[in-house]
């Protein structure tokens, strides 16, 4: 047996687990360029996105943090830090982002200890700014289906929720073995 960084013995099972993954990370399941088909088709969905992204942008003015903040302080989510967890940014990155929220009109801090921010509101400018962005992703990706049959409608919602629960699995089997 040897140990792990955090001094823990590692077990025969452990040992069997890290190269369960070294073997997973290594050895594509798929061949490779089913693998890379998979990827690239990924990747052309992000640029739709980023796309989508900078329409809402050029429509109402908000970035995709603003939006993402916004949300989340919708959602009910009011410091900093943890709206910065909810969005996958640091807390330094959130009151950057809060600030010129601040300055838009979109938020207000409702409560500070000191210079820190505790507390933040979204106001009515806010409520109506997230309303804008929301339509305008909404209509585009409407758009989009008006172009596919019901049936690819169908597909694609299948697809999509197969996809979402695969990674979903995923990402839970490695939080708890990672």
């Amino acid at each position: 047996m040897t140990a792990t960084n955090d001094a823990r013995p590692v077990t025969p099972t452990m040992e069997l687990e890290l190269a369960a993954r070294h073997e997973l990370i290594s050895t594509p399941v798929s061949d490779t360029a089913t693998t890379a088909a998979i990827m690239d088709r990924i990747e052309r969905l992000r640029q739709l996105s980023d796309g989508l992204m900078k329409g809402v942008e050029q429509f109402t003015s908000l970035k995709l943090s603003d939006v993402l903040i916004l949300r989340a302080m919708l959602a009910g989510v009011s410091h900093p830090r943890h709206i910065g967890r909810r969005v996958g940014l640091d807390t330094d990155a959130v009151c950057v982002i809060i600030d010129t929220l601040i300055d838009r009109g979109f938020v207000y801090v409702e409560e500070r200890v000191g210079e820190r921010i505790i507390d933040v509101q979204l106001t009515d400018a806010g409520h109506a700014a997230l309303n804008q962005a929301e339509a305008v992703q909404f209509r585009a990706v409407d758009a989009l289906l008006q172009q596919a049959s019901p049936r690819e409608v169908t597909e694609l919602f299948e697809l999509l929720d197969a996809a979402a629960n695969r990674a979903t699995t995923l990402v839970a089997s490695l939080a708890r073995n990672g």
